[in-house]
């Protein structure tokens, strides 16, 4: 293979090539020494991801597709969720360190409608635009009578069956923010309906409903 020849490509490591709006994550144009990446990330590119001359790396040397689950592009805010799949020797790659310029952790509450407001009560609430058109977003808040509380953040469907775990953990009192890109456990993409997305923390629980679309 032409991987194989040290002279004939550039090497990139830990990258993250996200959300394009034009063309595919690399334009490539008849080069000649092609890029080689090992643990990046390429997701959500409008011109397609592993294309072109990127073509066969996807699932080699520790790169990944998947949303990278920045904290709040709309607010410059480009370090990862705490369940970002770009996160340290995370399971998509666990050979890999951190992917990505900004390590796990979000600078700041998110969701304009509950900036800066300390939640009294255990609450979820759909989101406004996230930064992918492939996911839904959720806030959630914590109360400080939840501080150091299991908190389960879960996707269900109509029928009540498990989809997916978003949060299985303790979370600071305030609001957070966790993505759903419309997969299941095993990644595998759900089908298009009406899902609900619920919040428990010890006995206290809610939830909200969401339409994924495909």
């Amino acid at each position: 293979m032409l991987w194989d020849h040290p002279d004939t490509y550039v090497e990139f490591e830990r990258c993250i090539l996200a959300f394009s709006t034009r063309g595919e994550a690399v334009f490539c144009n008849g080069v000649t020494i092609l890029p080689r990446f090992t643990c990046s990330d390429i997701f959500g590119n409008a011109g397609g991801d592993w294309v072109d001359c990127l073509e066969g790396q996807s699932h080699l040397r520790g790169n990944i597709s998947l949303d990278p689950l920045f904290c709040a592009p709309p607010t410059e805010d480009l370090h990862l969720m705490e369940d970002s799949p770009c996160a340290p020797y995370a399971p998509p790659h666990p050979e890999c360190p951190l992917i990505g310029a900004w390590p796990v952790g979000c600078l700041a509450s998110v969701g304009d409608d509950h900036a800066g407001a300390m939640p009294t009560a255990l609450w979820i609430a759909r989101s406004g635009p996230t930064p992918s058109a492939t996911s839904v977003a959720v806030d959630f808040g914590v109360p400080a009578t939840a501080a150091g509380v299991r908190l389960e953040l879960t996707v269900h469907a109509a029928t009540g069956q498990l989809v997916r775990t978003l949060v299985s953990g303790v979370r600071s009192p305030g609001v957070h923010r966790a993505l759903w890109d419309g997969t299941d456990r095993w990644g595998r993409r759900v089908e298009a309906g009406v899902y609900f997305c619920r919040l428990a923390a010890g006995r206290e629980k809610t939830q909200v409903r969401l339409v994924w679309v495909r």
